[in-house]
């Protein structure tokens, strides 16, 4: 019995990045759920596995229709804090994480980066979601959230995402907080 639990503890050190993504998706999902409710606005889960869903996934894990706009959500989370993320035009990805080592000789805190590539996800939306008359403004949220979010241009210039429209691939990018005032605002106007 005190092996078990010393193999779960051990399993649940490793894992707990992932159960941070998990259980922050959970806690927006469920804010997100009594906003609709207090403003009698329809929510449906479309992916029920949500928490564990990889930001890959070419499926929107959520939706929400206010009135004639049809909002479909697909989580996009940081594995880490301290992670940053730059887009490219292409529909390319390139996530940044920076590792503290531990003391060397000289005394110096050494900091490995690495970097990843990856492509977007192609969004697909099943028709019957969204009718011919919706409006139709899909997001990525940004939660947990990346501590740095850079977009690189044609020329190869890297800016701040937010300095820009926030779209990627026909996607919107937002964080938590912004996505809930959008929400707010589009509901009363």
């Amino acid at each position: 019995m005190l092996y078990l639990f010393i193999i779960l503890f051990l399993a649940a050190l490793l894992l707990w990045q992932y159960e941070r993504i998990a259980f922050t998706r959970v806690i927006t999902v469920l804010k997100i759920k009594k906003l609709c409710r207090e403003r009698g606005l329809k929510f449906k889960v479309i992916n029920r596995v949500y928490p564990f869903s990889k930001n890959q996934k070419n499926e929107f894990d959520f939706i929400i229709k206010i009135g004639r706009t049809v909002v479909p959500v697909k989580f996009f989370s940081a594995i880490s804090k301290r992670d940053t993320i730059i887009f490219d035009r292409t529909g390319k990805i390139c996530f940044i994480r920076k590792y503290k080592r531990v003391f060397d000789s000289d005394k110096k805190q050494m900091v490995k980066t690495v970097k990843t590539v990856k492509k977007m996800p192609l969004m697909r939306l099943r028709k019957k979601a969204v009718s011919e008359r919706d409006t139709c403004f899909p997001v990525f949220l940004n939660a947990p959230s990346y501590n740095t979010v850079l977009q690189r241009d044609e020329r190869g210039n890297i800016a701040n995402f937010y300095d820009g429209p926030n779209r990627v691939l026909g996607c919107n990018f937002l964080d938590t907080k912004t996505f809930l005032e959008l929400i707010r605002v589009y509901d009363e106007g």
